[in-house]
């Protein structure tokens, strides 16, 4: 199952340039969590547990959602995830509550990497986890820049 595991992740652009060892550890150290349709990953507060765990897409999609009315079941989608994907990274780098809601919009699997485990692979690993932090910092760049500009077009179309 590792060497599955391991193999997958060496098709995924976030672990692009890691080694063959780094990818063993790293299929040792996460596990696949397997999502049947609308099963729920994380939910917005959601402070214990998970808040410190990575997720990476392998297979399926998610979405990313804020709760504006649970008690009528009222959601704002935010964004659509697919394989290849990370989400949870907001947390997983700054250990606050979860920002969002996610839930799988058909059945899916994601690698679950927690950051303690990440911290050990980092001392073991420093240029690897150098390489996948700034992968995060780029993705999460590119989303901030993506809303950034649909906020714009936002106020701009509420002018006229």
């Amino acid at each position: 199952m590792n060497e599955e595991i391991r193999d997958r992740l060496a098709t995924l652009p976030l672990f692009e340039g890691v080694s063959k060892e780094g990818l063993d550890d790293l299929a040792m150290i996460g596990q696949v969590t397997r999502l049947p349709t609308g099963a729920r990953l994380l939910s917005q507060g959601e402070a214990a547990g998970k808040t410190q765990c990575l997720f990476v897409i392998l297979s399926g999609h998610l979405r990313a959602s804020l709760e504006i009315d649970p008690a009528a079941g009222k959601e704002q989608v935010l964004a659509r995830f697919g394989p290849g994907e990370e989400i949870g990274e907001v947390s997983f780098l700054d250990r606050q509550a979860r920002v969002a809601t996610v839930t799988s919009e058909d059945t899916s699997a994601v690698y679950v990497l927690s950051r303690t485990s990440f911290e050990k692979f980092a001392e073991k690993h420093p240029r690897a986890s150098f390489l996948i932090l700034m992968r995060i910092a780029r993705s999460l760049a590119e989303r901030l820049r993506r809303t950034n500009d649909e906020l714009v077009e936002s106020l701009r179309a509420s002018r006229n």
